[in-house]
């Protein structure tokens, strides 16, 4: 009713696949349609887990699957059949999940991995390429907001959300495919100015609206907190 977007975490695992047949006699995918979740501005998460039923019902209903590959790694939940939704023109975008499953939160890192694994799993290089993931994670990653027709590239009348980066860094040369080094060269340090609707954020590598030694300072702080609680429910050494 209100036109609000919807983000849910679908089909992550085997068992939680498995858990919904079991209960419901259908997919979660299958459930989720039914019940009119799935719709063009829904973003599911991780999306690892889905049959040919479920890829033919995300392509019809427009909703993105969100591909996390370092969180699916770490958690050892699989491989999301991504080239599968690049082939049949299902939407999808690269996420990064939480940093319980992925520390450094790198868009980056996850196309580089991600793009990496689909060739893997595939045994194909060309099952998914350096200019298809940097799609994903830019103008993908906004249509699958919904905001496609504001962000996601450098167009006139979208709003002024970029980064730049520095391609003075051994990395970077000798340049050849761009798109290929920002998908497997670069690591993030590279970034130097970032601007989002027009506002700079960070210039020449320094916050502009931030305080990098108060965030660590609590950081260190909340860390301690939480040592202290599970010690004291658990009695672990820290």
């Amino acid at each position: 009713e209100m036109g609000c977007p919807i983000h849910i975490h679908v089909s992550e695992t085997a068992r939680e696949v498995e858990e919904s047949i079991a209960k419901y006699g259908e997919t979660p995918v299958e459930r989720l349609d039914r019940l009119g979740i799935l719709r063009s501005r829904t973003l599911c998460a991780h999306c690892v887990h889905l049959n040919e039923s479920d890829r033919a019902i995300f392509k019809r209903s427009g909703a993105s699957a969100i591909y996390n590959p370092d969180s699916n790694m770490k958690l050892a939940s699989g491989i999301a059949p991504v080239a599968a939704y690049q082939k049949n023109g299902t939407p999808w975008a690269f996420g990064t999940d939480g940093t319980a499953s992925n520390n450094d939160l790198s868009l980056f890192g996850a196309m580089d991995i991600g793009t990496k694994l689909q060739k893997l799993g595939q045994l194909d290089t060309m099952a998914l390429t350096a200019a298809q993931a940097l799609h994903a994670a830019t103008l993908g990653g906004a249509r699958a907001l919904g905001l496609g027709d504001k962000i996601g590239s450098i167009e006139v009348g979208k709003r002024a959300d970029f980064i730049l980066l520095g391609l003075d860094h051994p990395n970077f040369h000798p340049v050849n495919d761009l798109a290929s080094h920002l998908v497997y060269s670069t690591q993030g340090f590279e970034v130097h100015t970032t601007v989002c609707e027009g506002r700079v954020l960070m210039e020449n590598g320094k916050f502009k609206t931030l305080d990098k030694e108060d965030i660590f300072k609590r950081a260190e702080g909340w860390r301690k907190k939480i040592a202290a609680k599970i010690k004291d429910l658990k009695g672990l050494s820290t």
